[in-house]
């Protein structure tokens, strides 16, 4: 099992938190999403952190795979 390198505590997933803007249209007295402007193609920060001190680990999926996988192997 993964073990957090911050906390130390035995961990069996990360945490995924990615940026994502979304677009509202504004009249002056409510607000509705126009879904067909959000910006999806350009997410921003994304981080995988962990579950246990929210302390962020990654911000690579690739860094976040080799991570859970090496811990798999060692089992």
């Amino acid at each position: 099992m993964p073990t957090c390198p911050v906390c130390g505590k035995d961990i069996r997933y990360l945490l995924n938190y990615c940026k994502v803007y979304e677009a509202y249209i504004y009249d002056g007295e409510t607000y509705l999403r126009d879904s067909s402007r959000d910006m999806m193609d350009d997410i921003g920060d994304v981080e995988y952190m962990c579950p246990e001190c929210l302390s962020i680990l990654f911000y690579d999926e690739g860094e976040a795979d080799r991570f859970l996988k090496r811990s798999e192997q060692n089992i």
